[in-house]
């Protein structure tokens, strides 16, 4: 919504562009319990932009937290050097993709889902990226990367919490209180599941049709 306000700016329109959302067709059925180890996951194409290093970095400093990269991508030999290099290849562990319509029900068995990247243009800071809606199916807590797009989401305080990709630290620290805090973690879960059925799914397919049905009402007007 915040990229669709700029782009009526920038292109002197006289309404907000109308916005759907790239999100999965099912969610999980269930939210699980957080584990012990926490588990925080990545999910996509691992590229350097996505800055998963900063991730490594924070759960190597962190007792009691694991990370799991799902996915694949030309960086992905090198960010599994990188875990070598840290000493941390036994908490940091790559899964294989899979199939998109089975996303959710995999990325569930996690946690935390991660959005760690910089913000080096607009787009990135005022586009919601599919990873977001695929964490949110799965049911899962989520620490994301400040942008105009994610502050500006509804309800974004009861299920994410934010970091400064530019500052391990920052992210130490969140590893830390959401380790500490499982019965925090466990009411972020449910409530991203409860908002997913807001955006997914059925309520997906509702989304376009309502927007086709608008542009046909005003074609016969």
């Amino acid at each position: 919504d915040y990229l669709a306000k700029e782009y009526r700016t920038d292109l002197h329109l006289s309404h907000v562009p109308e916005v759907v959302y790239n999100t999965p067709m099912s969610t999980a059925r269930r939210v699980t319990t957080a584990h012990t180890p926490l588990r925080i996951v990545f999910v996509g194409n691992i590229v350097p932009e996505r800055n998963i290093e900063a991730v490594v970095d924070a759960v190597s400093r962190v007792d009691g937290v694991e990370l799991y990269v799902q996915g694949g991508g030309y960086h992905k030999e090198k960010l599994i050097e990188y875990t070598v290099q840290q000493k941390c290849t036994d908490i940091v562990h790559f899964v294989d993709p899979v199939p998109y319509e089975d996303l959710a029900t995999s990325v569930s068995e996690y946690d935390v889902g991660v959005i760690s990247y910089k913000v080096y243009n607009r787009h990135v800071d005022g586009a919601l990226p599919n990873k977001f809606f695929e964490y949110m199916a799965g049911g899962l807590a989520m620490l994301l990367t400040r942008t105009h797009a994610f502050e500006e989401f509804e309800n974004i305080d009861d299920f994410a919490c934010f970091i400064d990709p530019t500052d391990v630290s920052t992210l130490t620290s969140q590893l830390e209180y959401l380790r500490d805090n499982p019965d925090v973690v466990n009411r972020m879960k449910v409530r991203s599941l409860e908002e997913a059925k807001r955006y997914c799914g059925d309520a997906a397919v509702q989304r376009i049709q309502e927007i086709y049905e608008g542009v046909c009402e005003k074609i016969r007007a």
